[in-house]
């Protein structure tokens, strides 16, 4: 039975926002979302709309509105630059303090519970905060998404003056992957030794059925790959079904990224690598010469 009366659940994304809503529903009796990008979503009990063309930064003044006036129990925002901005605004709004990369939630005695990872995963860390109010940013892959039930009722936000306004619009070309809905994960690390080898690894991925992650040396220090792309404790942190480490040394900064994945198979040349401690299957071998001989075995 849910222990909240309303759960608001903010977020940019569509596939973000649908985890989150799974979450809510787990939470509080009624859930109210906003959603930059959410009109195809059937799920919730009440869509918040704001105007036509209204950026997400202008739409801030009025869901900090809504917030103080409906005082929801709890408040569930994805992790985006732009949520977290959010977050802080709420939080000086409500008199709160907001619950950062959350893994897990929880309600008792009237207060939002907590669970996320610290000191680089070594451990974790339980926090809470009082309802009405309490604030969550909740980390990718925390929850499955929520499948379309019925449409929710729409509710539109009042416009508030906003200090922020949108004077143009460039196009950033970026790259749309959804790693957190990836049951099979392929990850590259230092063991590839230049970008024309990252092939292997993605000819391997196509044969496995999986999506290309990588370590933080590839996608910052190299920039071989785009950060959408990095694994580790300031990247995503995944639950995939199998999770696969090619050439990966197995540090736990990249390691607690995976670790709630069911299953984890290594290779890497270094027999004493510490990913052989932490995989359920390792072959020792690089994985320029592993790799063709896999996808043909394959």
């Amino acid at each position: 039975m849910a222990d909240a009366k309303t759960i608001l659940v903010i977020a940019e994304g569509e596939d973000r926002a649908r985890e989150l809503l799974y979450g809510a529903a787990q939470l509080g009796e009624r859930v109210v979302f906003y959603c930059q990008d959410g009109g195809a979503i059937n799920a919730g009990d009440v869509r918040l709309k704001a105007q036509e063309g209204v950026a997400f930064v202008e739409a801030i003044p009025a869901l900090l509105a809504f917030a103080e006036v409906e005082k929801p129990d709890a408040i569930l925002l994805e992790t985006t630059q732009n949520c977290r901005l959010l977050a802080g605004e709420l939080a000086a709004k409500l008199g709160t303090t907001p619950l950062c990369d959350a893994q897990s939630l929880s309600i008792e005695n009237g207060k939002l519970f907590s669970e996320r990872m610290v000191y680089g995963g070594a451990a974790n860390r339980v926090e809470n905060e009082p309802m009405p109010g309490a604030i969550a940013l909740v980390a990718a892959a925390a929850y499955q998404p929520a499948e379309d039930a019925q449409a929710p009722a729409e509710q539109a936000l009042e416009a508030v003056a906003s200090p922020v306004k949108v004077t143009g619009i460039e196009e950033k070309v970026v790259e749309s992957v959804n790693l957190a809905a990836a049951k099979t994960l392929v990850c590259v690390g230092r063991g590839f030794g230049a970008e024309e080898e990252l092939k292997l690894a993605e000819d391997f991925a196509r044969h496995v059925g999986g999506e290309i992650g990588c370590t933080r040396p590839i996608s910052e220090g190299e920039g071989w790959m785009s950060s959408a792309r990095y694994v580790g404790v300031s990247g995503l942190m995944l639950k995939p079904d199998v999770y696969f480490g090619l050439g990966i040394s197995g540090q736990v900064q990249h390691m607690v990224g995976v670790n709630g994945a069911r299953v984890v198979v290594a290779v890497n040349k270094d027999p004493k690598a510490p990913i052989f401690d932490q995989c359920d299957l390792g072959l020792v071998a690089s994985v320029q010469e592993a790799l063709p001989l896999l996808v043909d075995a394959l």
